[in-house]
């Protein structure tokens, strides 16, 4: 099983930012192969919810934003930076 010792071991120390390294960790280690099935499998679900998580951090986020925006003083304008999608 890979280092419980990078997991996130409890809400406390969950933010976006170590979740976000988590997720580059799995993915490292999905890549590098070597690992059980099982080990696989465990690493593939923990990267999940990593992904939900920072997904509704970001949601989350989106929201704050868009009610500062919405609050924003008459005359300030807000540039809507989308995403391009040829990345």
């Amino acid at each position: 099983m890979p280092q419980d010792t990078e997991k996130i071991k409890d809400d406390s120390q969950k933010n976006f930012e170590n979740a976000l390294t988590r997720l580059e960790e799995i993915a490292a280690e999905l890549e590098k192969g070597g690992l059980s099935l099982a080990d696989m499998t465990a690493l593939a679900k923990e990267g999940m919810e990593l992904s939900d998580y920072c997904s509704a951090q970001l949601k989350d986020l989106e929201t704050v934003l868009l009610q500062l925006q919405k609050d924003s003083p008459e005359g300030q304008t807000w540039k809507n930076f989308e995403t391009d999608d040829n990345d």
